[in-house]
Order: structure tokens, then sequence, then C-alpha cells
């Protein structure tokens, strides 16, 4: 969008969490969901969504008058508030996380 010289972009629905199945998908997400505590809320979400998440917000912040976002998931409240912990997540992924993270 900034190359095509925009410089005022919204995403829509960019929420990078769910409730139940996803917009994408018709399924069950239990199998890789991990959830997130962002602030005072939690959020059920993929770990490549966490990643997305993570990215557009650096993306945001770095522009925060260019970018905005209209949403109510995970993505807006990790731009609001940075700070988040993986609360629960299925034992090989949260494996996965834990050894990262030593």
């Amino acid at each position: 969008a900034l190359r095509m010289g925009y410089r005022d972009v919204t995403f829509y629905g960019c929420d990078s969490s769910f409730r139940g199945s996803t917009h994408a998908y018709d399924t069950d997400p239990v199998g890789d969901a991990v959830i997130v505590k962002c602030g005072e809320v939690s959020f059920t979400t993929r770990p490549s969504f966490l990643m997305q998440a993570e990215f557009m917000c650096e993306v945001i912040r770095m522009a925060p008058r260019v970018f905005k976002l209209r949403g109510d998931g995970l993505l807006p409240a990790m731009v609001k508030t940075p700070e988040y912990d993986v609360t629960h997540a299925v034992p090989a992924i949260a494996d996965q996380i834990l050894k990262k993270a030593a």
C-alpha cells in the first residue's frame, strides 16, 4: 500500500485470533491452538497467527498515523499492550515454545 502511494490504510478483521471456527476454515482449531493473555483478556489463536500479530504490531507501531485497525481480537490488543503471555498450549507446541525461550 505504501509503495502504491496510500497514506491511510485500515486493516479490517485482522484479529489474529478466533472464536470457534475461523473465517477461512470451518473446522475446530483446537489441535494447534494456544491461549494468549494480553492485558486482562485471553485469546485463542494459533502459533502462526501469533507470529502474524507480532509482525503486524511492529509495522503498525512504525507508522501509527498510516496504519489503523478495525477489530477486537489479539492484534488490536497487542498494539495497545505489547506484553503478552502464552498461558496454554497443547504439549507439543508448549515444548517448542519453552525450548526457544531457553
